[in-house]
Order: C-alpha cells, then sequence, then structure tokens
C-alpha cells in the first residue's frame, strides 16, 4: 500500500465505458399544459410517478438508438402493457386517462477494469471518469484528445474537467483550458494543472461548497 492508499481523503480514480444495456422506467405526470402543481414536487412541477421496469439494450435491431419520452396510451400497452405504469402519485393523486405516459431510458457504465461492476451516471461514486459525448460536438469543451471528461468528485458533484472554470479570466478565447489534464483517462491516471495554455485562474483545483482538491496521478486529493 502507498502512501496515497493509506489516506482516507484521497479518492483513486477509475474509468467507465457506456454498457449498452439502460435501465428502463415507466412513469405517469400530469401534462406540463395543465399546470397542475403538485405540492410534494421539489422542483414545483406537477404530479409525477415512476416504476422500474428492467433492463434493456441502448440500440434496436437496426443499430438506432431508442427514443425516451411521451408514450401515447395505446404504444404504453403495446410497448410495457398499462399495468407496469404508477397509478398515483406519491401525494396520493391517482392518474386519469388525460394524464401522461412515458418511458426513461437510463445508461449504464462499466469499470474498464471490472467490467462486471455497473453504474448509472448518478449511482457512480467519487472517482468515477467518463466520456460525456454529448459536449464533443463542441470543440472548445474537450480536451486536446477530442475527449470531454468528466470526473465524479467528493460529493458528487460532476467536474467537467475540459469546460470552462467559473472564474476563467480569458473567457472570450475558446482555445486555452482553466484545466490542463495530463495522462490517459482511460487507465485511471490524469493529473489536472495549470501546465499548458490557460488562464490565471486559480492553480488547477476545483472549488465546490464542501470540497476544495486536486487531481494528481489518478487520485482526488485536497
Amino acid at each position: 500500500m502507498n502512501v496515497w492508499e493509506r489516506d482516507p481523503n484521497r479518492v483513486k480514480c477509475f474509468f467507465m465505458d457506456p454498457s449498452g444495456d439502460v435501465h428502463i422506467e415507466t412513469y405517469r405526470c400530469t401534462s406540463y399544459a395543465s399546470k397542475i402543481k403538485c405540492e410534494m414536487s421539489t422542483y414545483g412541477g406537477g404530479h409525477w410517478a415512476h416504476l422500474p421496469f428492467g433492463i434493456g439494450k441502448e440500440l434496436d435491431d437496426k443499430g438506432h438508438q431508442v427514443s425516451a419520452g411521451y408514450l401515447t396510451r395505446e404504444k404504453a400497452d403495446s410497448t410495457y402493457g398499462l399495468d407496469k405504469f404508477p397509478t398515483e402519485c406519491q401525494c396520493g393523486y391517482k392518474f386519469t386517462d388525460a394524464d401522461e405516459f412515458g418511458h426513461r431510458r437510463i445508461p449504464i457504465y462499466q469499470r474498464r477494469d471490472d467490467p462486471s461492476v455497473r453504474y448509472t451516471l448518478q449511482e457512480a461514486p467519487d472517482g468515477a471518469m467518463y466520456y460525456a459525448t454529448w459536449y464533443e460536438k463542441h470543440r472548445d469543451w474537450c480536451g486536446l484528445d477530442g475527449h470531454a471528461l468528466m470526473v465524479k468528485a467528493p460529493g458528487g458533484h460532476d467536474w467537467h474537467v475540459d469546460g470552462r472554470c467559473s472564474n476563467c479570466t480569458r473567457p472570450e478565447d475558446k482555445v486555452h483550458k482553466c484545466w490542463c489534464r495530463h495522462g490517459d483517462p482511460e487507465t485511471g491516471d490524469v493529473t489536472v494543472n495549470k501546465v499548458g495554455d490557460t488562464c490565471s485562474a486559480g492553480a488547477g483545483s476545483l472549488l465546490l461548497k464542501n470540497w476544495h482538491g486536486f487531481l494528481t496521478s489518478g487520485w482526488l486529493h485536497t
């Protein structure tokens, strides 16, 4: 055990790949147009409830991504069966025929070093690294390798390493990096610092409400 592993304040990073599987959830909700408010909603929205359905594939037989979201009543019945949808909101409101049906498909990732260990992005622990492929069409949101690296920092914060820090001193410059990363993310061995074309903000660390630290040689540390 090295000095890093003996320190409980340090977190070892690891890389995750998409597994090709998804968690499927069915849901019911009142429509946005109805402007109905639920007293138990944490975001001021309407009535909403979901149920786990099972594991499915992200792509269909033709290699196309299966869409998620709203379903007609007929499609909900033919795809899942109406009995697989929730019947009421946690507040006690019972859904009616006028309320919406839908499904969510949440990607499952697997550890590169042990593919049997799998997480959704929400479940992934501190130290998990993955590529945010949805950012990769924006060149200035990516590193020199063309990938947009995300790291789960302590507290479950998704750190977009190749993104822009809040106190950037060169906000109009799309070429420089506020955080300069080095190493191969796919091995988990990454260092983030200010060595490279960068601004003068900070010292390569990440400052959160409840954590302030660095990423060095594949370890998150204070």
